[in-house]
Protein backbone atom coordinates (compact mmCIF):
# COMPACT_ATOMS: atom_id res chain seq x y z
CA UNK A 1 0.00 0.00 0.00
CA UNK A 2 1.61 3.25 -0.78
CA UNK A 3 1.79 6.34 1.23
CA UNK A 4 -0.04 9.20 0.34
CA UNK A 5 1.21 12.58 0.10
CA UNK A 6 -0.42 15.23 1.85
CA UNK A 7 -2.06 17.51 -0.68
CA UNK A 8 -0.15 20.56 0.33
CA UNK A 9 3.02 19.07 0.09
CA UNK A 10 2.55 17.85 -3.49
CA UNK A 11 1.37 20.70 -4.87
CA UNK A 12 4.64 22.34 -3.21
CA UNK A 13 6.67 19.52 -4.72
CA UNK A 14 4.80 19.95 -8.36
CA UNK A 15 5.54 23.59 -8.64
CA UNK A 16 8.90 23.89 -8.26
CA UNK A 17 10.42 20.54 -9.87
CA UNK A 18 10.06 19.54 -13.58
CA UNK A 19 8.74 15.46 -13.85
CA UNK A 20 11.04 13.02 -13.94
CA UNK A 21 11.01 10.42 -16.98
CA UNK A 22 9.40 6.98 -15.46
CA UNK A 23 12.47 5.05 -16.06
CA UNK A 24 14.66 6.98 -14.42
CA UNK A 25 12.43 6.93 -11.21
CA UNK A 26 12.24 3.05 -11.32
CA UNK A 27 16.71 2.87 -11.96
CA UNK A 28 16.44 5.63 -8.63
CA UNK A 29 14.15 3.29 -6.91
CA UNK A 30 15.96 0.43 -7.50
CA UNK A 31 19.15 2.07 -6.67
CA UNK A 32 17.72 3.32 -3.09
CA UNK A 33 16.30 0.14 -2.07
CA UNK A 34 19.82 -1.58 -2.94
CA UNK A 35 21.14 0.74 -0.13
CA UNK A 36 18.11 0.06 2.13
CA UNK A 37 18.49 -3.71 2.33
CA UNK A 38 22.40 -2.95 2.64
CA UNK A 39 21.71 -1.26 5.20
CA UNK A 40 19.57 -3.92 7.31
CA UNK A 41 21.30 -6.41 6.26
CA UNK A 42 24.25 -4.46 7.67
CA UNK A 43 22.69 -3.76 10.99
CA UNK A 44 21.06 -7.15 11.54
CA UNK A 45 24.17 -8.72 11.41
CA UNK A 46 25.91 -6.61 13.86
CA UNK A 47 22.93 -7.39 16.53
CA UNK A 48 23.73 -10.93 15.56
CA UNK A 49 27.73 -10.45 16.24
CA UNK A 50 26.31 -8.33 19.49
CA UNK A 51 24.51 -11.18 20.93
CA UNK A 52 27.51 -14.45 19.92
CA UNK A 53 30.37 -12.63 21.32
CA UNK A 54 28.69 -12.24 24.90
CA UNK A 55 27.28 -9.20 24.46
CA UNK A 56 23.48 -9.38 24.72
CA UNK A 57 22.95 -6.16 26.91
CA UNK A 58 24.35 -3.94 23.72
CA UNK A 59 21.86 -1.24 23.60
CA UNK A 60 22.64 -0.49 27.30
CA UNK A 61 26.70 -0.31 26.47
CA UNK A 62 26.05 1.50 23.28
CA UNK A 63 24.04 4.35 25.18
CA UNK A 64 20.70 3.75 23.71
CA UNK A 65 19.24 2.69 26.55
CA UNK A 66 19.87 3.01 30.11
CA UNK A 67 21.03 0.79 32.98
CA UNK A 68 17.81 1.25 35.56
CA UNK A 69 15.76 0.60 32.55
CA UNK A 70 17.01 -2.94 32.83
CA UNK A 71 16.13 -3.12 36.54
CA UNK A 72 12.60 -2.39 36.69
CA UNK A 73 9.50 -4.12 35.46
CA UNK A 74 7.97 -3.63 31.89
CA UNK A 75 4.34 -2.92 33.68
CA UNK A 76 5.99 -0.71 36.11
CA UNK A 77 8.41 1.35 33.23
CA UNK A 78 5.48 1.82 31.61
CA UNK A 79 3.17 3.02 34.31
CA UNK A 80 5.85 5.62 35.36
CA UNK A 81 6.53 6.72 31.35
CA UNK A 82 2.72 7.37 30.72
CA UNK A 83 2.52 8.96 34.19
CA UNK A 84 0.14 6.61 35.84
CA UNK A 85 -0.08 6.95 39.61
CA UNK A 86 -2.12 3.59 40.13
CA UNK A 87 -1.94 0.94 37.36
CA UNK A 88 -3.71 -1.95 37.39
CA UNK A 89 -0.95 -4.70 36.13
CA UNK A 90 -2.45 -8.14 34.92
CA UNK A 91 0.57 -10.41 34.38
CA UNK A 92 -0.14 -13.82 32.19
CA UNK A 93 2.37 -16.52 31.90
CA UNK A 94 0.83 -19.50 29.90
CA UNK A 95 -2.57 -20.34 31.90
CA UNK A 96 -1.92 -18.24 34.92
CA UNK A 97 -3.10 -15.29 35.50
CA UNK A 98 -2.12 -12.52 37.82
CA UNK A 99 -3.76 -9.31 39.14
CA UNK A 100 -1.24 -7.10 40.42
CA UNK A 101 -1.02 -3.14 41.33
CA UNK A 102 1.21 -0.41 40.83
CA UNK A 103 1.17 2.67 43.12
CA UNK A 104 3.70 5.40 41.62
CA UNK A 105 2.70 7.69 45.32
CA UNK A 106 4.49 5.59 47.21
CA UNK A 107 7.81 4.89 45.86
CA UNK A 108 10.36 7.16 43.98
CA UNK A 109 12.22 4.97 42.63
CA UNK A 110 11.06 2.21 40.57
CA UNK A 111 12.17 -1.68 41.16
CA UNK A 112 11.14 -4.73 40.96
CA UNK A 113 9.41 -5.30 44.09
CA UNK A 114 6.63 -2.38 44.15
CA UNK A 115 4.80 -3.95 42.25
CA UNK A 116 2.36 -5.78 44.70
CA UNK A 117 0.20 -9.12 43.72
CA UNK A 118 -3.21 -8.77 44.94
CA UNK A 119 -5.02 -12.16 43.83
Amino acid sequence: MPIRMPRFLRRLVRRHMKPVEERKAWTWKERLSMVYALAAWNAGGFVVYQIFTGNKHWPTTAGITRPEDDSIAPSAYYANLLGINKAKVVSIHGFHVKHGEYDATKVKKIDTETIEETS
